[in-house]
């Protein structure tokens, strides 16, 4: 579970995200840094966290101000198994920001990568995929793998009303519970905040919104914050949940959560800066 809200018509910015990254907290990641597209620990022009598992990334800006942010589709594990990925999702992120970390992609760019990546569609597991600019007057596309918006990708006006929009688990045309909240917590936020410093932290207190600890599937859908929760995964075998081992000791466990909270804020006018906040929200100790 992961959530992506952003905006695209505020009078300072011409784009503001905040995403929450839901995983299991044992898989291997690093924190956001300037990377080059090895990845061998020199300084690059994408900025982003990685997955050192599979490689890639969730959600990243790059010095010409590309910006990229994917979150999972979520569909029953039977499905899973019927359509084995061959390739990582993350690379979809990495891709478009390294393809991009020098130059400002053009609308007619960021459609051309959602096409080459509808064409390979079927290579990845379930995903919703964010690629576009920020640069000046923001221009998004979105492209998907499952529900009824399969298809090419398409490029995104500015979204719901004051030019926020959001997306979670599902596709945009069918969006959680939580979606509608978040979007008007955000839109709050940007009416009442005055400053930067407190836009950045009016954002955080919106991905930390929670509806209390996970008791259903159905809960991932109404809370923005999802606070650790023991699902079967071979993630963590060092962190074991006694009860659910207990439960059913032949399927391992690991805790699942929101494992890290961004900002990102994009001025609009020149010369245009980008501020990216990364926040730790549940780690394994």
């Amino acid at each position: 579970m992961c959530i992506v809200v952003w905006a695209t018509e505020h009078p300072d910015y011409s784009l503001i995200v905040a995403n929450n990254r839901d995983e299991f907290l044992a898989r291997a990641a690093s924190p956001a840094r300037w990377r080059a597209a090895d990845d061998d620990g020199e300084t690059g022009d994408v900025l982003c966290g990685r997955d050192t598992e599979a490689g890639g990334t969730w959600f990243g800006v790059t010095r010409a101000g590309s910006v990229a942010a994917l979150t999972n589709f979520t569909e029953p594990a039977s499905a899973r198994a019927a359509r084995p990925a061959a390739r990582s999702r993350g690379e979809l992120v990495s891709g478009f920001l390294h393809a991009h970390a020098r130059d400002v992609p053009t609308a007619a760019d960021v459609q051309a990568y959602l096409d080459r990546v509808g064409a390979h569609a079927d290579e990845y597991g379930g995903f919703n995929l964010l690629v576009g600019t920020a640069a000046g007057v923001s221009a998004l596309g979105y492209v998907t793998n499952r529900g009824e918006d399969k298809q090419s990708g398409t490029l995104l006006g500015t979204g719901a009303s004051g030019g926020v929009c959001a997306l979670s688990n599902s596709t945009l045309s069918t969006p959680w519970p939580k979606i509608g909240r978040v979007e008007a917590l955000m839109r709050g936020v940007l009416s009442e905040s005055a400053t930067r410093d407190a836009l950045v932290d009016g954002l955080f207190r919106v991905l930390a919104d929670s509806r209390g600890p996970i008791t259903t599937p159905a809960a991932m859908r109404e809370t923005v914050r999802v606070e650790p929760v023991s699902l079967p995964s071979t993630a963590d075998r060092a962190h074991f949940a006694p009860a659910a081992e207990a439960v059913r000791p032949d399927v391992p466990r690991g805790w699942y959560g929101t494992r890290t909270a961004s900002v990102l804020l994009v001025t609009r006018g020149a010369p245009r800066r980008a501020v990216l906040v990364e926040r730790d929200v549940y780690a394994l100790l």
